[in-house]
């Protein structure tokens, strides 16, 4: 039986990384409708008692993040994936390998926001983490 380290993180990730895109394209009612999207999958794969934590965190629309709001949920993120990826026995290299080239995706986002709101800790934030 194939090993799955929290599919709905990766995707979640994913779609995040899109709503990033559109934004820094200035595509914002993209953004949001791309954003809605996300939230629907936090209702559809988090169990009920974990909604009010999403959607405090979240807001109605990716207006309402800061962008220090969004690095902090980023960081909180990433840590959960490498918790995953770690404490599962069992898993596989290729799911390893799709974990890391998402992270990759989302740091190289997250460079990319770094240098439009010129935030200098980022970086070695990030690079604790892992």
């Amino acid at each position: 039986m194939p090993v799955k380290v929290d599919d709905w993180m990766t995707s979640l990730l994913r779609e995040l990384i899109t709503v990033i895109r559109l934004v820094v394209a200035d595509k914002r009612m993209l953004a949001n409708q791309k954003y809605d999207t996300v939230r629907e999958m936090v209702h559809t794969f988090q169990p009920k008692e974990n909604w009010p934590y999403y959607d405090q965190v979240m807001g109605e629309s990716f207006d309402e993040l800061s962008y220090d709001d969004l690095r902090e949920q980023y960081k909180k993120l990433l840590r959960s994936v490498r918790l995953q990826i770690s404490m599962s026995r069992d898993y596989q290299g290729a799911i390893r390998h799709e974990a890391t080239q998402v992270i990759g995706l989302l740091l190289f986002e997250l460079i990319m926001m770094q240098a439009e709101h010129g935030a200098g800790q980022l970086m070695d934030e990030l690079v604790e983490i892992f």
